[in-house]
């Protein structure tokens, strides 16, 4: 089923630079504008195949683009998790850290 998805974006979006997809997880590398027709198309072909998209889908632009703020996607400048790994900012990357610290020391039973 994904495949298929895969498959109709890889066709119709050649300038997508990179369309990764990992278990329930997605990634499209692009012009914003060719992301965001990307997307649509998900939107319309995906559900009949059970694949749509959830609110946590989120983009992320290293500079703010206008384009974006059109969506009612929740944008991103600072950072993004690709499959829990941090990418972004210095910032962004010590949070993100900063929280895998946390949780490892909560699971051992270690207090801040």
């Amino acid at each position: 089923m994904l495949q298929e998805v895969l498959r109709s974006l890889k066709e119709n979006y050649p300038a997508l630079h990179a369309i990764l997809f990992y278990l329930d997880d997605g990634f499209l590398v692009g012009p914003t504008d060719v992301i965001l027709r990307a997307l649509d198309s998900i939107r319309t072909i995906g559900p009949p195949l059970g694949l749509t998209i959830n609110a946590k889908c989120e983009p992320f632009w290293p500079e703010a683009d206008p384009l974006w703020t059109s969506t009612s996607l929740c944008t991103s400048t600072d950072g993004m998790r690709c499959l829990g790994a941090g990418i972004g900012s210095h910032s962004f990357l010590q949070l993100v850290f900063s929280e895998r610290i946390n949780k490892v020391k909560i699971t051992a039973g270690f207090r801040l």
